[in-house]
């Protein structure tokens, strides 16, 4: 529906204008009960209750009335006939996931006093950091085959598919819950890693969570702090 606002103009460039009537929201009464439709999960819920897709098992949130959904992605099982790729497709090895012997698949992440590059504080509530920001969260296996202590300094060098490599010295390691084989440390410290070359020629995103690194311990022999 729309409603005339002014036909009334004072010059030869002035145009008729109109607006177009907001459609009234459905209210949330009407559509939660449709929501288990699309969200499994959610039919065990009442209306009341605080809703989290809990897509990685990080953070425990202590809610009394809290509801797990389950993560298709997350167990790798897609159903309906639109499925694109299929539960084969999802568990195909791709030949440049699995890293070469020695070498690290690292992620870059944010923490959680951070928004995109702002940085609000050195900590990261997230994963119980204090006042530190250039670490690398590492396998605790991967640190005793490497000789990493906890919190020991390292040099973490990036190798790219054109076969060039980018490095950041004096990093401290420090173990975390993450598969072995695997790293993570923070953008936008890690960024000098990545290559301007290596991008997604889907989406046109430079590969920051899939960085070919080796970590080896620092001949830097500052004391922890």
């Amino acid at each position: 529906m729309r409603l005339p606002v002014s036909d009334r103009s004072t010059d030869a460039a002035a145009r008729p204008r109109t607006v177009v009537a907001a459609r009234p929201r459905p209210a949330y009464v009407d559509v939660r009960p449709r929501l288990p439709q699309a969200v499994p999960g959610l039919g065990r819920a009442s209306a009341q209750d605080r809703i989290y897709m809990v897509s990685l098992d990080l953070i425990d949130i202590k809610c009394p009335r809290l509801v797990h959904c389950e993560c298709p992605i997350k167990i790798q099982k897609m159903a309906g006939s639109e499925n694109r790729c299929g539960e084969a497709g999802l568990s195909a090895r791709l030949s440049d996931v699995v890293p070469a012997h020695g070498a690290l698949m690292l992620a870059t992440v944010r923490s959680h006093d951070q928004w995109n590059t702002t940085i609000y504080s050195s900590d990261d509530r997230y994963r119980g950091v204090k006042n530190l920001r250039t670490l690398v969260f590492m396998n605790i296996a991967d640190m005793r085959a490497r000789g990493i202590k906890e919190l020991g300094l390292v040099d973490i060098t990036s190798t790219a598919k054109d076969g060039s490599r980018r490095s950041v010295r004096g990093y401290r390691a420090i173990a975390y819950d993450i598969p072995p084989g695997c790293a993570a440390g923070y953008m936008p410290e890690m960024n000098v890693l990545c290559a301007a070359s290596d991008y997604s020629p889907q989406s046109g995103q430079p590969l920051m969570k899939h960085l070919n690194v080796e970590v080896v311990p620092s001949p830097r022999t500052d004391e922890v702090r």
